[in-house]
């Protein structure tokens, strides 16, 4: 006489106790019922993200639903590249000499990491100098009279 049996019958006037439900009664799936007096568990389903790399991965999922997701760096060129990350989450990084000045500089850099290098003269006396170099070139060079009996030597 209960409704939600798979053998209800309307006209019934009298509960015998045999309505039987067949179906999920595992309380973590989705399609759980409470009514259920014959399990077939292997109907149960339960959505959610499948993929044990995501952030939100769900271990009883059975069913994909798309919802994955994994916080990451998903710029190729940082150090911490994340390939399966699917939401950038503000953490690329990219170690290298991020100074303007430098021969070497990676306009890509985030981080300085001390490896910053300029060649050039590094003798003040020079009029070539370069209070920049951090390597000596050999190229100092000073303009003037090299005669000492020059007044103006």
């Amino acid at each position: 006489m209960s409704e939600w049996a798979d053998n209800y019958d309307a006209s019934a006037t009298v509960d015998d106790g045999s309505c039987n439900l067949v179906g999920c009664d595992l309380e973590w799936a989705d399609n759980y019922n409470d009514y259920v007096t014959i399990p077939v568990n292997n109907s149960c389903y339960r959505l959610g993200c499948t993929n044990e790399w995501a952030d939100n991965y769900d271990s009883l999922a059975t069913n994909s639903d798309g919802s994955c997701d994994r916080l990451g760096c998903t710029s190729e060129w940082a150090d911490n590249y994340d390939e399966l990350a699917t939401t950038d989450d503000g953490s690329c990084d990219r170690l290298g000499c991020n100074a303007e000045w430098a021969d070497n500089y990676d306009e890509l850099a985030t981080t300085n990491d001390g490896s910053c290098d300029r060649l050039g003269c590094m003798s003040n006396w020079a009029d070539n100098y370069d209070v920049q170099a951090t390597s000596d070139d050999g190229s100092c060079d000073r303009l003037g009279c090299m005669s000492d009996w020059a007044d103006n030597y």
